[in-house]
């Protein structure tokens, strides 16, 4: 009885699976179709192509919810348009609230989720002294304005939310195609449309729209005459992260994997890397090419057959890239790109770095050290820029993430956020789940960062990174039950998870 019994249910399962496969086949050729047609018209009209995405993304997305649920599909959809928000909002001024509107569906999701990350207590309790200081702060802000304080805990709290948003994705019994399979999709194909539309800015320098943008962002988008390259993002900043993350993290899934991924990947790192040289953002750049040389380095990443044969491969891409480069590329853009680089050694005589030795830092200094246990929230960085008139030291932009974290909720409180990013990098580099794990990389490239830029509150890379590190650490925990319980995975499992 007991027999006949699983077997129906089998049968069952089967259906719904094959039922499942074939909706979520015809989703991801949607997807990619999708991606074709935005090449095809982007010459034509930046509208054009986000009308046809909205549309596109509709479909799409009506088709997948039956296979993956209504949450799951919100979490994947909000990190595609935060992946594309600054083009769509450029392109269609009333699509400005698209960011915002992402950022607060994955937030909803984290405060709705059953489940919250079960880390190891080192990270969660970190994260909990984060969180706590992020609190209390924000009382200390709102006495001087409530919206004021509500902006700077946004802010300040976006990554953490997005974590668990990321988290809380989950899996219908007989599902073929995993949650975590839609949202590597999402993520890739936006990745592709920003690389595509950073080719396009600097080939063609940036539209009129895309100036347009980055002059009411205040942000400094020319250097002698060169636009800094913005891809689909909102902002140069926005832009230069995520090619600084996405670099390291692709190396390492070159490292970690074979056939056609481990191909995808190494071109993945090139383009990421390639990107991260022609933004002329030389912080971003810096923390893709140190941590990409740790990854080469560490015994974490692979073996060393293939770091070397890594290593290889990036001497043999070089000639090619320098070719392109060279063939494709306006001559004023291939010298900047190139003379950004070479300053690097001799900053004694850059502007840009003597006008943050002589002004920015010492400002940042001054103000840590009068509350060296935090001024409130939203004191440094873009809330304190928006609310100048509320702010206690006016508009300040340290240009430095130790230092935007630090004078908000003091020295105490930046030091918990580090730990938990430390910790949580180590763990994912060693986890069973070794894909996944690569976000390790991302966590550990992430401070780096912070030395050359405040990129904490920049809510689109840091939603999309947390919800890649809850996923990951959600695939951490499933991938660890298996591999200490035997009985629950095949054999063929268990030697992938050695591979």
């Amino acid at each position: 009885m007991n027999l006949n019994l699983s077997t129906n249910k089998s049968v069952d399962s089967s259906e719904v699976r094959a039922g499942s496969g074939g909706r979520v086949r015809i989703g991801v050729l949607c997807v990619f179709a999708l991606v074709a047609c935005l090449i095809f018209v982007a010459t034509i009209s930046d509208v054009l192509i986000v009308l046809l995405a909205l549309v596109g993304l509709g479909v799409v997305g009506l088709w997948v919810i039956p296979t993956f649920g209504l949450t799951n599909v919100a979490v994947c959809f909000s990190v595609l348009m935060l992946l594309v928000s600054g083009f769509a909002e450029r392109s269609i001024p009333s699509l400005g609230a698209l960011s915002d509107f992402a950022v607060l569906t994955l937030v909803l999701v984290a405060v709705t989720g059953r489940s919250l990350p079960k880390g190891p207590a080192g990270v969660v309790i970190s994260a909990a002294v984060y969180i706590g200081f992020c609190v209390v702060h924000s009382v200390v802000s709102a006495i001087i304005s409530t919206t004021y304080a509500l902006n700077g805990l946004y802010s300040m709290l976006v990554p953490i939310a997005a974590v668990i948003a990321g988290y809380c994705l989950s899996d219908r019994a007989g599902q073929r195609f995993k949650s975590s399979t839609l949202l590597l999709t999402v993520v890739s194909v936006g990745f592709v449309i920003n690389a595509f539309l950073g080719y396009r800015q600097a080939i063609f320098g940036l539209s009129g729209s895309e100036e347009a943008a980055a002059v009411s962002a205040n942000s400094a988008y020319l250097v002698r005459g060169q636009a800094r390259l913005m891809g689909a993002m909102p902002t140069n900043q926005d832009f230069g992260i995520l090619c600084a993350l996405a670099a390291p993290a692709f190396l390492l899934l070159a490292m970690r994997s074979s056939g056609l991924t481990r191909v995808l990947a190494y071109f993945g790192f090139a383009n990421a890397i390639f990107l991260s040289f022609l933004t002329l953002l030389r912080g971003s750049l810096i923390a893709a090419v140190i941590s990409s040389v740790v990854v080469l380095l560490i015994p974490l990443a692979s073996t060393v057959g293939r770091r070397v044969a890594a290593v290889l491969t990036i001497i043999a891409s070089v000639p090619l890239f320098s070719w392109l480069f060279i063939s494709f590329f306006p001559s004023d853009r291939v010298d900047e790109s190139v003379s950004r680089v070479v300053s690097l050694f001799s900053l004694a005589g850059d502007s840009s770095f003597r006008a943050r030795d002589e002004y920015t830092l010492p400002i940042a200094i001054r103000a840590l050290e009068n509350r060296i246990m935090g001024s409130g929230i939203g004191s440094a960085g873009p809330v304190s820029q928006k609310f100048s008139g509320v702010a206690p030291y006016g508009a300040l932009i340290p240009d430095n993430g130790y230092f935007i974290i630090a004078i908000q909720i003091g020295v105490l409180g930046a030091a918990s956020i580090l730990i938990c990013l430390g910790w949580l990098s180590l763990v994912l580099l060693r986890s069973v789940s070794r894909h996944w794990g690569v976000l390790g990389i991302c966590l550990f490239t992430l401070p780096i960062a912070f030395v050359f830029g405040g990129y904490w509150g920049l809510t689109g890379p840091m939603g999309i990174l947390g919800v890649l590190v809850g996923c990951a650490l959600r695939e951490h925990e499933k991938a660890s039950v298996d591999w200490y319980e035997p009985s629950r995975v095949s054999p063929d499992t268990q030697s992938r998870l050695l591979a």
